[in-house]
Order: C-alpha cells, then sequence, then structure tokens
C-alpha cells in the first residue's frame, strides 16, 4: 500500500514538473512571437517602402510576388525633396523600430532576420540619399547598397581577366559584346515562361 502511494507521489511530482515546463515555454514562445510579429510588420513596412521607391526608379525592383494590393499603380515619377524626404523618414522610423527590438531575448535565426532587415532598410535609406541627388564614394556605395566591400584590382589584373575570356569566348572582336552575345544563347524566351515567374 505504501509503495502504492509512493508511486502516485511520483506520479504527481512527474506531472507537476511538466505542467511548470509547459508554462515555461509558452511564455518563451510568447516572447519569441512577439518579436517575430513585430519583425514582421516592420518587414512589411520595408516591402511597401521598396515598391513606393521603385514608383521613381524603375529598375529599383526587379520582381514583385506580394499582395496585390501592397503594389503602387503609379510608375515612372520624378522624386522631388518633399517626396524624397518623407520616404527617408519612413526608412529612418523602421530602422527605430527595428532598434527597439534589440531589447529582446531573440533565437539565433531573429537574430540574423533582425541584421537581414536592418541592411536591407538601411540600403533603401542610401538609395533614397543617392536619387535626392547626393554622390557617394564607390567603396562606401557598395557597402551601403550591398554590403560588401570591392576587391582591390588594379587595371593590370582586369586585363588579364579580360585577356582570358578574349581565348575562350567564341568569335573574335571586342569581348563585351561577345560576352552579350554568349549570354543571349541561354536566355529563354519571355513568350515561354510561365505566368507565375512573370513579374507583376
Amino acid at each position: 500500500m505504501q509503495e502504492g502511494i509512493e508511486v502516485y507521489k511520483v506520479i504527481y511530482l512527474l506531472i507537476f514538473i511538466l505542467l511548470v515546463l509547459s508554462c515555461s515555454e509558452k511564455k518563451d514562445q510568447r516572447q519569441q512571437s512577439d518579436v517575430e510579429l513585430k519583425m514582421n510588420s516592420i518587414a512589411e513596412g520595408y516591402v511597401k517602402l521598396v515598391l513606393e521607391v521603385g514608383k521613381y526608379d524603375t529598375n529599383y525592383v526587379d520582381a514583385y510576388y506580394g499582395p496585390k494590393e501592397w503594389k503602387p499603380k503609379e510608375a515612372n515619377l520624378q522624386i522631388d525633396s518633399t517626396v524624397n524626404a518623407k520616404l527617408i523618414s519612413n526608412a529612418d522610423s523602421l530602422l527605430n523600430e527595428l532598434e527597439l527590438l534589440s531589447e529582446y531575448k531573440a533565437t539565433e535565426l531573429e537574430t540574423l532576420r533582425y541584421r537581414y532587415l536592418y541592411k536591407q532598410l538601411f540600403a533603401v535609406k542610401t538609395k533614397l540619399i543617392i536619387l535626392s541627388g547626393s554622390v557617394l564614394p564607390f567603396d562606401l556605395e557598395s557597402r551601403a547598397l550591398y554590403d560588401v566591400s570591392p576587391p582591390d584590382i588594379n587595371e593590370e589584373d582586369l586585363q588579364k581577366i579580360i585577356d582570358e575570356l578574349d581565348k575562350i569566348l567564341p568569335g573574335r572582336g571586342d569581348v563585351a559584346e561577345r560576352i552579350t552575345s554568349f549570354k543571349k544563347k541561354f536566355e529563354i524566351p519571355r513568350i515561354k515562361l510561365p505566368l507565375s515567374s512573370m513579374p507583376l
């Protein structure tokens, strides 16, 4: 009889521990999902901002597959200082919202997403600064827009690469023209592309 009571005590204790652990996990999930929800909102703001910038620079958005209602109807507009300042302010607001999330305890994946979003928003802001007429040094522009530092290559190194391409490309003449001609052989005609892969 005593053994039976002891077994029940162990079972109740295990159930209690599982309940505590379950509540603790739910609390952590609530905090993580809060970060995720806030990042989702910022990411939506980022996409809408990019689409807005695309109204003033038609080459800025290659393709868009998101909700149709997010895509602006206007295109190829001229940007003025008022619109530019408003868009930069929007980018700053999203960056500030994102910085507030640094107080949260985030998972590794959330941290990676945070950094990615930050760099993307910073790139949009840089693009707007360029659209306003500012000229940035090439190294700074490439880091701000693409998060890359250009390699330190001199003209002699570049000429070696061009000479190598000259040897392996079919035909004769200008290397740049031959590269373009070579690449065209692998293009899929637009008419043969499935509708799902066509940009909106």
